[in-house]
């Protein structure tokens, strides 16, 4: 794929597998997924998810799928799925953020955190206070 960075990794998938999703969730979600299939493949030096024992966590429904469908199937084979997905010119394009204004601080986390986030308590300043006990106490 010719990518410094992951960032850049997953712009390449961008426009054919965002699904309505913006840039950060779409990278957030693609990172989460990664990192669940890290823990199984021993050529990585990444960890993936573990459960407490130091097993690879379990893997469910799509991702499960995924596994079950290409374990036994050699890198060319898979590389050639891959590459049916990817648009190496994006890789190119600045990522550009606009301002964007949310209806609390909690959608905003959400977008940034790509998951469900309470903002009042994720949100903190340089001293680790939240925006909870900034505003609400």
């Amino acid at each position: 794929m010719n990518t410094n960075k992951w960032n850049e990794a997953y712009r390449t998938f961008y426009d054919t597998l965002h699904s309505g999703r913006a840039v950060l969730e779409f990278e957030h979600s693609l990172k989460n997924s990664r990192d669940a299939f890290d823990s199984y493949f021993s050529k990585t030096n990444r960890e993936g998810w573990k459960d407490k024992e130091g097993n690879p966590a379990n893997l469910t429904g799509f991702s499960e799928d995924v596994y079950q469908e290409f374990i036994d199937k050699n890198e060319n084979y898979i590389w050639a799925i891959i590459k049916s997905y990817l648009d190496i010119d994006l890789k190119m394009k600045p990522v550009i953020f606009n301002d964007h204004i949310f209806n609390s601080p909690s959608a905003a986390a959400g977008t940034i955190l790509a998951r469900r986030a309470n903002g009042w308590k994720e949100w903190k300043d340089k001293d680790g206070v939240s925006i909870d006990e900034l505003k609400r106490k």
